[in-house]
């Protein structure tokens, strides 16, 4: 049974999917149902990738897990559109941080149509350029998408913080 969260996603991912032109060629071969176990195994490699980016501060390990038409949802902050705008971000980011650690954990997985929603956790350890330490931990939730080569590509993102228990 999926949580009301996951409801509401899977609710918004559907009334994305509807909202595409229609496919000029009623013909056209259907797109194959997305097999979960391979998308499974291939977004994991992409966490680790994405965390491993962080560790070596290496933005465009980051980036490329993107999509070109990604969109990242920074907990207040503006919206960051396209896979060179997430660059500058994560760059920015590297720019003033060194990360230490990093690990997430899929909490869930479903297919959506053509896309793929994954809901986790995020931890991180950050050192700033002045030699402060800092700890967080998140929730995050990312829509999947393939790309033209099949490789599967974030699409949209959204974290926030969990604040730490007093």
């Amino acid at each position: 049974m999926l949580s009301s969260c996951s409801r509401t996603v899977l609710g918004c991912v559907l009334l994305a999917a509807c909202s595409q032109p229609p496919v000029a060629d009623s013909t056209a071969a259907a797109t194959p149902a997305v097999n979960l176990e391979e998308a499974r195994a291939a977004i994991a490699a992409a966490n680790a990738a994405y965390n491993a980016g962080y560790l070596q501060n290496d933005a465009a390990a980051v980036a490329a897990l993107y999509a070109e038409d990604a969109a990242e949802l920074p907990a207040g902050e503006p919206t960051v559109v396209g896979r060179t705008a997430v660059d500058s971000r994560v760059r920015s980011a590297m720019d003033s941080t060194t990360t230490t650690a990093a690990a997430n954990t899929t909490d869930e997985l479903f297919a959506a149509g053509d896309y793929v929603v994954e809901i986790g956790t995020w931890s991180g350890s950050y050192t700033t350029k002045q030699s402060k330490a800092t700890s967080e931990v998140g929730r995050y939730l990312v829509i999947w998408k393939r790309d033209s080569a099949g490789a599967w590509k974030i699409y949209r993102e959204i974290a926030n913080r969990v604040p730490a228990k007093k």
